[in-house]
């Protein structure tokens, strides 16, 4: 007899999923044990020691970054055909992503075809905070980015973190239960423990829940840095795609590199007390439906509308400052060119 479960950690983004997923994997032996499995298919090549299946979401929302080779889908039914663990467990916060029209009717067959017992699970996240997060990564990934109060209004009009506009279709659907992990605060539980727990999965003593700081957001300096980089990288290559393995492979080497220059010690914040009251102001009603939904009482989330905007600008730079964000750029645009040379060498 096959499994009888489908477990699906769908993030968001910005909640601790990388440690989940590198915990998942550091604990795959101990999870087996539970007759727990964890499919090869569909992970991310860049992170072997993680229990990421990025690709299946790609081949939903964005095919542009799916990679055949590493499995979609159709594999995955294949790979699951022999299982005899009674739960499988996928993991990805890009699964996020793909709640939306289109690609949401695609995903939900797709899990149903897997099994009729379906459980998501989303670790949710104060939305200001979120949303600041989701512009710093989105900086870090080397695109040309709007400014931050652009880039908040984009988010709010997509309905990106409108956790009601984005679960309601599955509050009330046979087969498939949702289960929501408030992330952050002084009570939210340790995230690997807290996805079990939502999932109805043992936590046992021999989990190994240790996890290096992963993933460290850019502070000021560190977001502007990336920006120059940016569109430094923009005017020099005109073909640079961010997206490519090659431009995926350089945002990981920069974000490194910010790190190791001490531009991820401070936090960025880009709101203003205006602009965060706004934003607060026009989630609030969801907020509570998406609460009442998942846990039947009011929203514990709790928006950070006291902290002090901490930004950078180049030009306003010490002259230290100016010239070391400079040798940043010019050395990872160096280093870009160097990894093209390397994927033509490995053609």
């Amino acid at each position: 007899m096959g499994f009888t479960r489908l477990v699906v950690h769908v993030g968001t983004p910005k909640t601790a999923s990388t440690a989940i997923q590198r915990s998942l994997f550091t604990n795959r032996t101990a999870l087996a044990n539970q007759s727990v499995y964890l499919p090869d298919t569909g992970r991310l090549e860049l992170e072997p020691r993680a229990i990421c299946h990025h690709h299946l979401a790609w081949e939903l929302y964005a095919p542009y970054r799916f990679r055949k080779n590493q499995g979609g889908w159709d594999a995955l039914a294949e790979e699951l055909a022999s299982v005899e663990a009674e739960t499988v467990l996928l993991s990805s916060e890009e699964f996020y992503r793909a709640l939306k029209p289109g690609a949401r009717k695609e995903f939900e067959t797709r899990l149903r075809s897997l099994c009729d017992d379906v459980t998501i699970v989303v670790c949710v996240r104060e939305q200001l905070s979120l949303i600041n997060s989701f512009y710093g990564q989105r900086v870090k990934m080397l695109g040309i980015q709007p400014t931050f109060p652009e880039f908040v209004e984009q988010t709010l009009a997509d309905k990106l973190v409108d956790f009601d506009a984005r679960f309601s279709p599955w509050y009330d659907v046979p087969g498939l239960t949702l289960r929501a992990v408030p992330f952050g605060g002084a009570d939210a539980p340790e995230p690997l423990v807290g996805l079990l727990q939502a999932a109805g999965i043992s936590t046992t003593p021999d989990l190994d829940l240790h996890v290096d700081h992963v993933n460290p957001s850019l502070g000021p300096v560190g977001i502007e840095a990336t920006r120059v980089l940016s569109r430094y990288l923009a005017g020099r290559f005109p073909d640079f795609n961010h997206h490519s393995l090659v431009g995926r492979k350089l945002h990981r080497i920069a974000g490194r590199g910010a790190r190791q220059r001490g531009w991820c010690q401070n936090r960025y914040w880009g709101y203003d007390p205006e602009l965060a009251a706004q934003v607060a102001e026009r989630l609030a009603d969801a907020n509570d439906r998406f609460a009442q939904a998942v846990w039947g009482r009011p929203s514990p989330l709790e928006f950070a509308l006291d902290r002090p905007r901490a930004v950078a600008r180049f030009e306003d730079l010490p002259p230290k400052q100016i010239d070391k964000v400079s040798r940043f750029v010019l050395t990872m645009a160096d280093r870009y060119q160097e990894l093209l040379a390397e994927e033509a060498a490995n053609a």
